[in-house]
């Protein structure tokens, strides 16, 4: 059966709350917004920038909470999230979680993942979330310049033209993924994560191809650092994260 994941925060007033542990949400991107915006507003204490590029936008053609979600069209279309310290996970605990629409499950399509040079040679790896296929798969690095803790590890399988969860999780040393609130395939590590320091990108990466570009709706994404939302199979969110402690 599924249930709640031991730190999920509770419902309060029809949004999920995060109480304290607002002070550890790194980065809150709601991706709402009217139709065509190109602003995308990080409601965490961090207030990092973030930069659309190519026609990545806010659609209100599909929605998993708020009325709208960032739309790639999976043709130059991505967002950057400015470096700050509070995206470099290092060995504490963290939540990585978003929902995703994808349009196109050609080929690998890059979620999220920290910057890479142009030549396509790692050398700020720390973190990614891609599809490859309808397979959903997770990159850790501590080094930097290769995925050397998870390579293409499984998180479980995507379905095209749908709305899907995704969360990452670190707890001590167990890093879990959830597809739809479901575990995949775990990895044990004591290590850190690289301290990049390029930007965050997401839709894609600087040294990936433009085939690996992005295509569909990504809503509510969340990291949290220090704080391991969920710790067993769940029951995925109903409801949104607020803007704040409430």
């Amino acid at each position: 059966m599924l249930t709640l994941g031991l730190s999920d925060p509770a419902f309060v007033g029809g949004l999920r709350s995060f109480g304290p542990e607002f002070a550890n949400v790194s980065l809150l991107l709601r991706m709402d917004g009217s139709n065509g915006s190109t602003t995308f507003t990080d409601s965490s204490p961090y207030a990092l920038t973030v930069t659309a590029s190519g026609n990545a936008q806010i659609s209100t053609a599909q929605s998993r909470f708020g009325g709208a979600s960032a739309a790639f069209d999976g043709i130059g279309d991505y967002l950057t999230v400015s470096n700050n310290n509070s995206l470099k996970l290092g060995s504490g605990n963290f939540t990585i979680e978003y929902w995703f629409y994808p349009t196109n499950l050609s080929g690998i399509k890059q979620h999220l993942n920290t910057d890479v040079t142009p030549s396509g040679n790692a050398t700020q790896a720390s973190y990614a979330i891609i599809t490859n296929g309808t397979a959903v798969l997770y990159y850790l690095s501590s080094s930097g310049t290769g995925w050397n803790i998870a390579t293409g590890v499984s998180v479980g399988t995507a379905t095209l033209n749908a709305w899907q969860h995704v969360a990452l999780v670190r707890n001590g040393n167990t890093i879990t993924p959830y597809l739809n609130g479901v575990a995949g395939t775990t990895t044990t590590t004591s290590a850190s994560l690289f301290n990049f320091s390029s930007a965050l990108m997401i839709g894609w990466h600087a040294g990936g191809s433009t085939a690996q570009q992005y295509s569909g709706y990504i809503d509510e994404l969340c990291i949290t650092k220090g704080v391991a939302r969920y710790t067993a199979n769940f029951t995925p969110p109903t409801a949104p994260f607020p803007d704040g402690s409430a």
